[in-house]
Parts: C-alpha cells; structure tokens; sequence
C-alpha cells in the first residue's frame, strides 16, 4: 500500500535520503517483463515484447527497503512503460493526494512531470549541482532495479516463465508481490535475497528522454516537467 500518512511519507523520506542524499522521495518506479506462455486468441500477437517473447510488463513502485507499494500487471509486452504510468490508477491517485511535496523517481523512458522525476541525458555540459543530481538519482532509483533481481531470484517462474492461463499468470504476479513484502517484513521466511545491484555508471543515464516535454496542466498557466526538474536541482542540489 502506497503511504499517505504524513508520519509514513516522513519516514519513508528519510530513508530514501539515506541512500544518496535524495531529498522529498517517496518512491521508486519501473517496468519490468515477466514472460508468459501464448495467450492466444485475436490479441495474442500483442503480448509480445521487443525481445520477442510473450510477456506481461508489470508496473512497479517500491520504498527504500525494495517493498512494494504499488503494482500495476495487466499490461500487455507490447505496451511502453510511459503509457502504463499515464493510465494506471496510481498516477491519478498521486496528483490527488497531499505528498508533502514528494516525488517518485522514474528512468528516462517516462515523461518528467511535477511528479515523476526522471535522470538528465548525460553531457559535457551538465552543470555541477545537475551532476550531483544524477548521481543521486540513479543511487536512489536503483533500488528499484535490486527489487527486480530480488524477485525474479526468489520466485523462478518471474525468470523462466509463468506457465499459467492469462487471468491466472495475472493474478499469480499479484499474489507473487504480496509474498515479496511479507519476506521483507519478517526476516525469518526463509527467503535467500542473492541479487547483486545494478551497476552504477554514467551510461545508465543514456536512455532516451522520454516525453520530458509532456505538458503539465496548472491553474492559471502551463509548464512543462523537465520545468519542474530544473526547479528541483536548483532547490535541493545547488
């Protein structure tokens, strides 16, 4: 469950901070594919994403313990992480609820908003607070990415494959998730967390910008997200 208490969204700021130095974080998000068999029928073909394998791309937000606060996994292979985030419940929710001016962390692939904060293309240009922020950023975000290593580790049909009937492997992904927090919440399940984290490096900054551009709707006037990111480095990074 995604925090709303304004005692949990402290906390769960604190605790991203704590990681690199990123302030107002409450979350982290991605895309991750879980392969499935052929769903058949007229949208099967669908279901197949860019490494031609037949897949669901699930939706996830985690915490700075790599718990999971949201997960969206009815999304066919096909369909891009930008667009998931744009028609997903949790988006709506968050313009909505009073974050405390907190902020969620995303890759490049997703369109920077007041929001979603994403990483700066990497170039000779960058200034030294928009250096410090990318480095923080990807540090933060990467929790993210241990989170995935963590359950496809964990749970071996997420790697190999769910052999399931559609609805099932949805639901089985769910279920999956849940199982994944109750081992973060008691130590002693018997889960083994062998996953090493993602390599940390200026190239992970190289993926495309996404829809940076993508308009922002405020009362009385219109701003754009990569706006509201120059506003966050000059805030928290100078």
């Amino acid at each position: 469950m995604f925090p709303s208490d304004p005692g949990e969204l402290r906390e769960v700021k604190r605790k991203f901070f704590n990681i690199a130095g990123f302030p107002q974080c409450v979350g982290a998000i991605d895309g991750t594919h879980i392969k499935i068999k052929n769903p058949g029928g007229e949208f099967g073909a669908r279901h197949r994403c860019r490494k031609n394998l037949y897949s669901i791309n699930v939706q996830i937000v985690c915490d700075a313990n790599q718990r999971i606060t949201d997960v969206v996994a009815h999304w066919r292979g096909s369909a891009h992480d930008s667009r998931i985030s744009r028609e997903s419940s949790i988006c709506s929710r968050l313009q909505s609820m009073d974050l405390q001016g907190g902020v969620i962390l995303a890759d490049g692939g997703y369109p920077a908003s007041k929001i979603l904060l994403t990483p700066l293309r990497v170039s000779a240009s960058l200034s030294e607070p928009e250096r410090r922020y990318n480095i923080a950023h990807i540090h933060t975000r990467n929790h993210i990415e241990r989170l995935f290593g963590q359950l496809k580790n964990k749970f071996r049909c997420c790697f190999n494959g769910i052999q399931l009937n559609y609805e099932t492997s949805k639901a089985s992904i769910v279920a999956i998730c849940i199982l994944h927090n109750i081992s973060k919440n008691f130590s002693n399940v018997g889960f083994v967390d062998d996953s090493s984290p993602a390599s940390i490096s200026d190239e992970v900054f190289e993926s495309d910008d996404g829809n940076g551009d993508d308009l922002v709707v405020l009362p009385g006037r219109r701003l754009t997200g990569r706006f509201y990111r120059s506003q966050f480095i000059l805030k928290h990074f100078t």
